[in-house]
């Protein structure tokens, strides 16, 4: 009978350790949810003013809303693209920095061929 109340006992302590180990899990659990929707309000107000309203104008925001074009500084204008005047050295640089220059200004493939023609002639020219 002795060993049973050993085992009974040891059985209870492992019990109160599990009960104590949930516990202690429940708190962690509920202080990461907290934290959690805590980012996400915060989240929320930085995407609010970036796109120039507050909290209380849309107050059930959800996350998914379209924020396109938005970066963490706001609204940017594009830094330019510059093309240079072929110079005769490196054509395949000078073509693959057109080729970025025309799709950056979405330029139309007939103009892109006038405007190659005519910086290709301008700078050939100038030598």
């Amino acid at each position: 009978m002795g060993e049973h109340q050993t085992r009974l006992k040891v059985l209870d302590d492992n019990i109160k350790a599990i009960a104590d180990s949930q516990t202690t899990m429940r708190r962690d659990f509920d202080m990461l949810a907290y934290l959690v929707e805590y980012q996400r309000r915060l989240l929320q107000e930085v995407l609010a003013k970036l796109n120039g309203t507050s909290i209380a104008d849309s107050p059930g925001a959800s996350p998914s809303m379209d924020f396109v074009g938005f970066t963490p500084l706001g609204h940017h204008k594009p830094a330019p693209v510059q093309m240079a005047r072929f110079a005769g050295d490196h054509p395949e640089r000078w073509v693959m920095q057109a080729e970025r220059y025309f799709d950056f200004y979405q330029i139309k493939l007939d103009d892109r061929i006038k405007e190659r023609r005519k910086r290709i002639w301008i700078g050939g020219s100038r030598r």
